[in-house]
Formats: structure tokens, C-alpha cells, sequence
């Protein structure tokens, strides 16, 4: 239900003026708030170098690279200096999806910034935009993908669920590499975060892309295999 319109035009507190403590008492802590780390149960394995096949296996097709790359340096010539954001095609194989870039305020060769790739589900697109752009007035660089339909489809066969699963790695993997040769990106702070499905294969994509720098994977839900079989879920067939 809508909000009547005095409210709707209403702005919030002003932030100087915000309490240090949340309303509701010492115990009170606003949902998604960190209130303590945990150890792990068991270390972290140590790292090992990623296998020549699968390196090859989620590799980068030179030609697909090559014409993300000058369709994006075209839309970037093309755009007003304040423009954002800027829509680059990425189309490697099985998805279709569209990278958005929101330029960082204050970036420049002189002066690059960091960078943060987003990959949110189908119905969360909204939420990754508002991040991305609140990332660019604090100067720090923030993409989208926006694929064009979901991950997963009840009518893909295990072999197509592979292979989506591969070339939504790839596509990431080609948004980090063209836009992070822009000279106003700072290429040694790739960031990436990704959310449900975005974590899962954020997994891999953390595994065979060594230019990422930290990431964080939001509501993963664990291995894709284990997912499918166990979920009670109605969407999952």
C-alpha cells in the first residue's frame, strides 16, 4: 500500500543528529548486524594452485573478450562525463546478460579507484543498482550483471545447468578484465559481491580469477549438487 504523499516526500532524521544507540535498550541490535565471530571448526585448507584444465576449462574466448572490449569503449567515448550507468552486452555461450558500470565520483587516471562487481538474482537487480550507485557517489566504482533470465530453469538438463553455471564464471570473469583496464580503476582493488546464486558460483569464480582482491558471498545456501537435491523448495523440480 502506498504511503500518503506528505509521508512519501518526508526526509529521514538527519544522520548528525542519530543517537550512538538504537532505540529499544542495550540488548537491541537491528537485523543483519554483526554481533559476533565465531571460530571456524576446522582451519581453512591451504591454498593450492588452480589445475591447468580447469584454468582452461573457465577460460576467456580471445574473440568474445575482444568484442565486449571495444563495445564498451565505444559506449564509454559516447556517454556525457556524469552519465551513469553505462550497458556493455556480455553474451558468452549459453547467458545473456548486460554488465551496467556506475563511475566512481572524483575518479581519474591520476586518481583510480577501487572497483566492485555485483551479481544479485533475477528479482534483486534493483537492490545491486542502489548499492552500485551509492558506491559511486563515495567514490569507489560499482558494476552490475543483469542477466536476462535466471540461473537455473526447471527445464535445463544437468548438462545445461554445467554449462550455465560455467559461463556465468566466464561473463564475470570478462566484466572484471574489461573494466578493469580502465584508467580509472585502481586494478589491483577488484572486489566482488555476490548473492544466492551469485554466491555460488562466486565460489568458482573466486577459485580462477586471481585480479579479485576480497569478496563477499551473501546467502550461497552451500554446493549447487546438494542444493538441488535436499531443497524442499516449490521452485525447485
Amino acid at each position: 500500500r502506498r504511503a500518503p504523499l506528505a509521508c512519501r516526500h518526508r526526509r529521514g532524521p538527519d544522520p548528525a543528529r542519530v543517537p550512538d544507540r538504537a532505540a529499544g535498550g542495550p540488548s537491541f541490535v537491528p537485523w543483519g548486524f554483526v554481533v559476533e565471530h565465531l571460530e571456524a571448526k576446522r582451519p581453512a585448507r591451504p591454498a593450492e594452485d588452480v589445475p591447468r584444465d580447469v584454468q582452461d576449462y573457465y577460460g576467456l574466448s580471445h574473440e568474445s573478450l575482444a568484442q565486449v572490449r571495444g563495445d564498451f569503449w565505444r559506449r564509454l567515448r559516447e556517454a556525457k562525463p556524469d552519465q551513469n550507468p553505462i550497458r556493455t552486452l556480455l553474451s558468452p555461450g549459453s547467458i545473456q546478460a548486460t554488465v551496467e558500470l556506475y563511475r566512481a565520483v572524483g575518479a581519474s587516471a591520476s586518481s583510480p579507484r577501487p572497483l566492485v562487481l555485483l551479481t544479485p538474482p533475477t528479482k534483486a537487480t534493483f537492490a545491486a543498482r542502489y548499492l552500485a550507485s551509492r558506491f559511486a557517489r563515495r567514490g569507489v566504482h560499482g558494476a552490475v550483471i543483469v542477466p536476462e533470465k535466471a540461473l537455473l530453469e526447471t527445464h535445463l538438463t544437468p548438462e545445461e545447468v554445467e554449462l550455465r553455471l560455467r559461463d556465468t564464471v566466464v561473463a564475470a570473469r570478462m566484466a572484471l578484465r574489461v573494466l578493469g583496464e580502465m584508467n580509472e580503476v585502481d586494478p589491483g582493488q577488484l572486489h566482488y559481491f555476490g548473492v544466492s546464486a551469485g554466491g555460488i558460483f562466486g565460489g568458482v569464480l573466486l577459485g580462477v580469477e586471481p585480479a579479485i582482491r576480497r569478496a563477499v558471498l551473501v546467502l550461497p545456501g552451500g554446493d549447487l549438487p546438494r542444493i538441488v537435491t535436499e531443497s524442499d523448495e516449490a521452485s525447485v523440480v
